[in-house]
């Protein structure tokens, strides 16, 4: 997978500028005084932190989870690592100014979390709580339910595959305007040294004409205002020194920054390999928790396709992506407006997401009212066919006194035998009749989407 949040830098080497004046004097040169005013740069010393980040999900430590600390200012990241057994990882900040960060936590089996608008504390503790994306391997042993959690499960990893890749498109995104914000700070300092450049060679060849005019014109300058004209030459060569030593602390600062650059990236690196190597153990760690359940059932089958299809289009959308990024140091600005829509893209994406999944958590709880709808009128069903075989019955004792008629014996016994029958005949038919009558209110209750 491709690094994420790393910085790549665009470098822009610079060819060292020395420009030294040589001003030779004899007995009879002299050069007149050229006022300069010294260029001095301010160097702000920065101090170090180190802060700790909890991460859990409900009562459980969250291991392997990639925490990163990004700058506010230039979305550029200042510090990251992974927590380790107990959920916790501590990140030092070589140079931080107090200014506002994003406190970013990214697992592949949780939804990501960000702690927004931070000014960090040295030696604070900041925790995070993440939400279950998919199913970790002690919610399926611990809720091993039947066939429905199984495909529920399948659904997540694509789900889980389909952050991964819009999270490799915001690691895009954010590796474009590193580059470009890294590209304008080179810039300025190039400028900022041309300037410095273009104004010591004006003035050295200022000072030069004018010693040509004075030697020109043969003037003879006494002793003491010779004295005072090398002593203001003296002071220039100061000057020039205090600049020349000025660019050299600029250039040593501008490589200390880099290297920095460059500690942030191999930190950030190493904890996403880190993150990597532990959540891909938990995710085979899953798949055996995964193996005790039973197989996908049918009606679920369409939800499992759409999940594949998300997927598939996330895919394609962070290859998209991973190009733009390519050729963000050339079309800047676009590169920008086509990151900040594609993270867009991406949050909508993860609301439709979200949408589906409240729409099968609605369905399911459908299915269960139904189900239990569906129990009841099994139920009036076994009473109607109780009754069935109790009309069976009665048609039997019918025929017998049918019968018994016939031969024309006992008319009084016959009568009441058969008032008897016509009797349980109604009771039957008004039990029937209620029978029906629940069943239809049932059937009215069954719901739908």
């Amino acid at each position: 997978m491709k690094s994420v949040y790393c910085v790549t830098k665009n470098k822009l080497n610079m060819k060292k500028i020395t420009f030294v004046v040589a001003l030779v004097l004899s007995s009879a040169s002299v050069f007149a005084a050229v006022n300069s005013t010294p260029v001095t740069q301010k160097i702000i010393k920065l101090d170090g932190i180190s802060v700790t980040v909890s991460v859990k999900s409900g009562e459980e430590n969250v291991k392997g989870a990639l925490v990163k600390i990004v700058s506010n200012d230039n979305n550029m990241v200042v510090g990251s690592g992974t927590t380790n057994e107990e959920g916790v990882v501590n990140i030092k900040l070589m140079n931080y100014d107090k200014k506002i960060v994003t406190i970013e936590v990214y697992h592949t089996m949780y939804k990501i979390q960000k702690l927004n608008s931070i000014t960090l504390v040295d030696g604070s503790n900041y925790s995070v709580e993440l939400k279950n994306k998919v199913a970790t391997t002690g919610t399926i042993q611990a809720d091993h339910q039947e066939a429905v959690t199984e495909v529920q499960e399948t659904i997540s990893e694509a789900e889980e595959s389909t952050a991964a890749a819009q999270l490799e498109a915001e690691e895009s995104r954010t590796e474009t305007e590193a580059s470009q914000k890294e590209a304008e700070l080179l810039v300025a300092q190039k400028e900022q040294a041309q300037k410095e450049t273009e104004t010591a060679r004006l003035e050295a060849e200022a000072a030069r004409k004018k010693a040509e005019e004075i030697l020109a014109s043969g003037a003879i300058v006494a002793e003491e205002e010779k004295a005072k004209l090398q002593q203001q030459v003296s002071t220039q060569q100061t000057e020039a020194a205090k600049r020349q030593e000025a660019a050299a602390k600029r250039q040593d600062e501008t490589k200390k920054a880099e290297d920095e650059i460059e500690r942030q990236k191999e930190q950030a690196e190493q904890a996403e390999e880190e993150a990597a190597r532990i959540q891909k153990q938990q995710k085979e760690e899953a798949k055996q928790a995964e193996t005790e359940t039973k197989k996908t059932e049918e009606q679920l089958k369409e939800a499992e396709k759409k999940a594949k299809e998300d997927e598939k289009a996330a895919k394609e959308a962070a290859k998209e992506e991973a190009a733009k990024e390519k050729k963000a140091a050339a079309i800047k600005k676009q590169a920008a407006k086509e990151a900040k829509a594609a993270e867009k893209e991406a949050k909508n994406a993860e609301k439709e997401a979200a949408a589906a999944q409240k729409l099968i958590e609605k369905a399911e709880k459908i299915n269960e009212y139904n189900a239990k709808i569906k129990e009841q009128i099994a139920g009036l069903d076994d009473d109607l066919n109780d009754i069935k075989t109790d009309y069976k019955a009665l048609e039997l004792k019918q025929k017998k006194l049918d019968i018994k008629k016939a031969k024309g014996k006992d008319a009084d016994k016959i009568a009441h035998g058969q008032a008897k029958i016509d009797e349980q005949h109604k009771k039957l038919e008004l039990k029937e009749a209620k029978i029906n009558t629940k069943k239809k209110k049932l059937l009215k209750k069954i719901k739908s989407l």
